[in-house]
């Protein structure tokens, strides 16, 4: 009894740190890349659309935000015929251009707007903002594996106390 009290003591306590290493993988750069590597490239992606003003798929971070721009799109036409939906399915992006930003004036607020191009085939384009496209990047950090860090820490806590309360009945059956 006393080795399934320390084998749960061990797991229990694996599993709250593992919980808080992923909770706080922002600070641990080696442990972001690992757990968010999507969100990691994204974010390098969009550094360097900033800079370039244009990003290419051999450019870091090209291959997830196409695949942001593909899954919008299919998003904002999925009440077209099965045919549309194919063919967008089916869409490479080409390039992804980032154009000058300008003020747009709504009634008496104004907003800077930086419009985002993602270059399709036969030179179409998805025009999105650079506001948007940080939206899509910020929701890859809100994964799955972030919203169970909680679980998995409480499920470590569960563990622990399992085994110390295992350990304090095994004692006291023996006296």
């Amino acid at each position: 009894m006393k080795t399934s009290a320390v084998t749960l003591f061990a797991v229990g306590l694996i599993l709250e740190i593992l919980a808080f290493v992923v909770d706080k993988a922002e600070h641990i750069p080696f442990v972001y890349d690992i757990v968010a590597s999507e969100y990691v490239a994204a974010q390098a992606g969009l550094e360097i659309l900033e800079q370039k003003m244009i990003l290419r798929p051999e450019d870091t971070g090209f291959d997830v935000l196409a695949e942001l721009c593909i899954t919008d799109l299919l998003a904002r036409n999925s009440y077209k015929p099965q045919t549309t939906l194919a063919v967008i399915s089916r869409t490479k992006v080409r390039e992804i251009r980032r154009r000058k930003a300008y003020l747009h004036l709504d009634g008496s607020r104004r907003t800077a707007r930086v419009p985002i191009d993602f270059a399709l085939p036969d030179k179409m384009k998805a025009e999105r903002e650079l506001e948007e496209v940080e939206e899509w990047v910020r929701q890859l950090k809100s994964g799955p594996l972030f919203r169970s860090a909680f679980a998995v820490f409480a499920l470590g806590i569960l563990l622990l106390m399992s085994s110390f309360a295992l350990q304090a009945r095994t004692g006291k059956a023996k006296s």
